[in-house]
């Protein structure tokens, strides 16, 4: 049993620590990354917001002794939904099943620790690392000026921060998966 949750961990730190390097990536070789930079990272961000509040909702409801199966299940459909209509919207077939891997793998790996705050404290990783990209953007922007290729080459249908400013969304790629990967190399130890 110990070996399989040595393996669940090892798995996951190795995927955010892959998503870094394809952050970091798409952060330093704009133009040969616009596809990620314009869907794919805004993508991972939205499921990863949506994982994380969907682990915490169904950790949650699991614990409360009150709540039937039903109920769970029902939850899980309602986030499954989300995935799915992301998928569509981002025309890749492949997001539904990185986004259930990605919520299986949330909920397993926080129910092997001891700490059972760990999806709170995922949840605060993920807000402190869009805050920290955010309030820092302009110094993204400075050391990583994109070429106004990459800017030509958004999106037409959508705007925000994310979109106008890309180098913000891949420092929240990078910061987020790097010290997602960081906090489970301590339970490794354990």
């Amino acid at each position: 049993m110990k070996q399989t949750k040595i393996s669940l961990i090892s798995a996951s730190i190795s995927g955010y620590f892959l998503l870094t390097a394809i952050f970091l990536q798409a952060l330093v070789f704009p133009l040969k990354n616009v596809d990620f930079i314009y869907e794919g990272a805004i993508i991972t961000y939205f499921i990863e917001f949506i994982n994380i509040h969907s682990t915490v909702s169904l950790l949650m409801a699991r614990s409360r002794q009150t709540v039937s199966k039903l109920t769970v299940q029902s939850l899980l459909l309602v986030y499954l939904f989300f995935a799915f209509i992301l998928m569509l919207n981002a025309k890749n077939k492949l997001l539904i099943i990185y986004f259930t891997i990605s919520l299986i793998n949330k909920i397993l790996f926080n129910q092997s620790l001891p700490n059972k705050n760990t999806s709170f404290i995922v949840t605060f990783l993920l807000l402190g690392s869009v805050g920290l990209a955010i309030l820092t953007g302009p110094v993204w922007k400075f050391l990583f000026p994109f070429p106004p290729e990459v800017l030509l080459m958004r999106p037409k249908n959508i705007s925000g921060l994310f979109v106008d400013v890309p180098q913000i969304l891949l420092a929240w790629g990078v910061i987020y998966t790097l010290a997602m990967g960081i906090y489970e190399i301590r339970f490794l130890k354990n």
